[in-house]
Order: C-alpha cells, then structure tokens, then sequence
C-alpha cells in the first residue's frame, strides 16, 4: 500500500524543528548555568529540571511532526490519475482497376495486395476495420467492425474482374474511408491505402489533404514494380506499360500529414513499420 500526500510540500515545515530546537537548547543551557551555583549541578532539583525539558522538547517535537503531517493530507493507496484511453480504428482502401492486375508481383498486384492487408488484420487483434474497393469509383464493402472474418473473405476473392466500371478514381476510395469513421470517433483513425498510384480521374491528391485536415494518418502500401509489366487493354490492339508510380505516392503521403507513411509492398519489414503506427 502506498503512503502519498495531497501537499507534500508542508513537509518541509519538518525542518523549522531544528532551529526551534537549538533555540531551546541554548535557552536552557542559560537557565541551567543560572541556577546551577545556587542548588548545584547535581542536585535532584536540576536532574528534575534536566527531565523536564527533555519531556518537554520530545513532545513538542512530536506534536510539531504531527501537525504538519496532517496538513500535508497523508493519503493510504493509490493516486487515481486521469488517463485518456485512445484505441485505433482502421479503413483498408483496395485499388482493383485494371492496372492492379499486372504480374510484376505474384500471382498479380491485386492478390499480393489482399494477402498482404489479410496478413495486416490478422495482426491487428480486435481493432474495427472497415474495407473500400476502388475502381472506376468507391465502393465501401464492409463498414467498421471486429468481425474480420467477413473482411478476410472478400480479400480472398478480390480480382480487378470484381468490378466492371472502368478507369480509376483512387482519391474517392480514400474520401469514402473517412467517411466510414463516425464522427466524434475518439480512436486513432488510419487508412492504408493499397495502389499502384495509377489513377484516370479525381486526385489521390487532394484526398490526401482532406487525410490531413481530418487529423487521421494514411499509410500507402505501392503494390508494383517501378519497372512495371504490360497489360492488355480490352477494346485496344496494344499493350499499356502499368508502373509504380512510387514518386507520386510519396508526394501524397507527405501531404497527408507529418503521420503519413508510404512503403513499398515488397519491401522487407514494411508490415512491421504500418502496424507501428
């Protein structure tokens, strides 16, 4: 059990006792020379004396300790400590357009990216997630919860074939993240965004901005090589050179705020480094 102190600093009124002290002691060493030629030093009169003020100053120093321990507001336990709980809530964002289904990552873009994001989950113990598929536009498929077995089942089918609209607006999967975090939520609210940073409308960009005005951090897993692999283009005899647009991804995660992170999804460690946030 702990002893504490509501005004700790009293104690050091303790103190005054020493020059109280060496006051009375001198006062009586004055009196005791006084009288000592008249009864002697060793009469049973100033041994009785002698007794007397030695009772006297113990008491008195008691009783000075005494009250200024009580002043001091003496308190047996624990010191309750007001301590903000703050938790974490997250939003995974899944870019599945077209340029997501290039194989410079095995099996393809998309499924390294959903391997990746179900490996992140299972490491997040009960933290809410919630999960946004982008393509032509955002499509907000889980909204936040625990239960991350419905999360870890769409990560196991998801293929850019999932969705049928055309181009890419990755900007408005992370607009539709920040709208699935309910407002006055006090956790820490984090986006991990998972693209190649190839984008046909909107601006990844200024979603970022509205990342940071948010007071929420947004982590951008590149998913790709910068020396990128070739697609087919339905609809065009030619092929389109899909590559990691990693300079760009970094631009907006520094606009995202001081908390923003890009790493690039086959870098080692970089797992680690997102669920250190």
């Amino acid at each position: 059990m702990n002893l504490l102190f509501g005004y700790p600093l009293y104690l050091v009124c303790i103190l005054f006792l020493v020059p109280a002290l060496l006051f009375l002691v001198m006062r009586f060493r004055r009196v005791r020379s006084a009288l000592s030629p008249v009864q002697g030093a060793e009469s049973p009169s100033m041994r009785s004396l002698s007794l007397a003020f030695a009772l006297r100053t113990v008491f008195f120093s008691l009783a000075w300790c005494c009250l200024v321990v009580a002043a001091a507001e003496p308190r047996w336990g624990s010191e309750p400590v007001a301590v903000r709980q703050q938790g974490m809530a997250v939003a995974l964002v899944m870019d599945v357009s077209r340029s997501m289904g290039a194989k410079d990552l095995a099996p393809d873009r998309v499924s390294y990216a959903a391997a990746y994001a179900s490996l992140l989950v299972s490491r997040m113990g009960p933290v809410p997630c919630a999960l946004v598929l982008v393509k032509g536009e955002a499509h907000p498929a889980i909204p936040l919860t625990q239960d991350h077995r419905s999360i870890h089942d769409i990560l196991e089918i998801l293929s850019p074939t999932l969705l049928t609209e055309p181009g890419s607006n990755i900007g408005s999967g992370v607009q539709a993240a920040l709208r699935l975090f309910p407002a006055g939520l006090a956790s820490a609210r984090t986006i991990i965004l998972f693209t190649d940073g190839d984008e046909t409308s909107g601006s990844l960009l200024e979603a970022a901005r509205e990342v940071r005005r948010s007071g929420s951090t947004l982590a951008i897993v590149g998913t790709g090589t910068v020396p990128g692999a070739e697609i087919e283009i339905p609809g065009s005899d030619g092929l389109y050179l899909a590559r990691l647009r990693e300079d760009y991804l970094r631009n907006v995660a520094e606009a995202s705020g001081r908390d923003g992170l890009y790493v690039q999804a086959s870098e080692p460690g970089s797992a680690q480094r997102i669920l250190s946030l």
